[in-house]
Formats: C-alpha cells, structure tokens, sequence
C-alpha cells in the first residue's frame, strides 16, 4: 500500500489488511479519523512512517510476527488506542526494531504485550503514553531506546529479559509509579537519567 493511499479519509471505519500485501507506505492511513477496527494479513512486514498516525478510533491491535520494522511514529496520536500486541513467542527474533515514537502520544494505552519476536525498543517508543500502566517485554529484547516509557506515569512494574544490554538515557524518566525495575545480569550500560 503506497504513502498517502488513504490519509485523511475519514469516513473509513474498517480496515482488513490482505494477506496479499507486505508493506504499508508512510501515511497510508493517516488521520483517518473514523477507523475502528484494524486487522493484518500475515504477510505485512513493514509499517511504514506514520501510517496510522491520528486513527482516534482504533482501541486494539494485534501486529502478526511477520512485521519486520514499525517504523518512527506508525501509530502517533492514537489516542483511543488501549491495548496493544506486538508479535509472538516465535524464535529467533523477526522483529528488528521498533521505531521512534511508533505509539507516542497514545493517551489511553493501557496495556503493551511485546512478543519474543521483538528485539529492539527505540527512542520513545510508548512516550507520552501517561496510562500505560501493564507492559510485558519478551525476553529477546537487547536494548531499550532513549525517552521509551517517558512519563508512563501508571507503569508501575517493569521486567527485563535476560538479553537485555541497554538502557538508554531518559528511558524511564517521569514515571514517577514505577516501583520495581528488575536489572538481570546481560545489563551492559545504563545511560544517564535511565
């Protein structure tokens, strides 16, 4: 699916992605605003630049373990958006990378389950995200970006992998519930204000 293919049509209210199609371009579904249910063929591997961003309506997501790469902001502003599921438990990790601000901004996100398939957080990942207050991390995962869990101010407990060597700097900074952060022994650097 190209960018821009459907941005700003906002009487759109369902989406069901083909098993056919395995990229979808930046901002091909951007601002529309009617969208409630969002469903992904098992071939997607890449969800490009904002493609989501501003779809106030979308309330779960279920992202198959076929998706590579969700790229910087795919899901910004999605502001209804309260639970979401990010690959599965398949081994060796497929996911490479999860981008800047892809769930930035997601202001009634709850609950974040990140499959073993995922191996990399980056830079502000679930930031600005003030009710996340459940996140389940796969054990895969080697490096949590800078600014990630910013003022997640409802996370209250986090649990890293045995895989994991980086926390980057401002990673959890604002979350100011946050009582219990386990630190396993494959921990390399913590950056500044971690």
């Amino acid at each position: 699916i190209d960018t821009y293919a459907f941005q700003n049509c906002t009487r759109l209210t369902e989406i069901a992605i083909p098993n056919s199609v395995e990229t979808i371009g930046k901002k091909a579904f951007a601002y529309c605003a009617g969208i409630s249910s969002l469903t992904f063929g098992s071939s997607l591997n890449s969800i490009g630049d904002y493609a989501f961003e501003g779809c106030s309506f979308i309330t779960t997501l279920n992202i198959p373990a076929s998706v590579k790469q969700i790229n910087t902001h795919a899901f910004y502003n999605c502001r209804a958006l309260t639970s979401v599921v990010i690959g599965d438990d398949s081994e060796p990790a497929e996911l490479t990378a999860i981008y800047d601000g892809a769930f930035r901004n997601c202001s009634a996100l709850t609950s974040a389950v990140i499959g073993n398939s995922v191996s990399e957080l980056n830079g502000g990942v679930f930031r600005d995200c003030p009710a996340l207050a459940s996140v389940t991390l796969g054990k895969n995962i080697t490096i949590i970006g800078r600014y990630c869990f910013q003022n997640a101010k409802a996370l209250t407990a986090i649990v890293l992998g045995d895989k994991i060597e980086t926390l980057e700097s401002s990673c959890f900074e604002g979350c100011g519930a946050l009582a219990s952060v386990n630190l396993p022994a494959s921990l390399k650097v913590i950056e500044a204000s971690a």
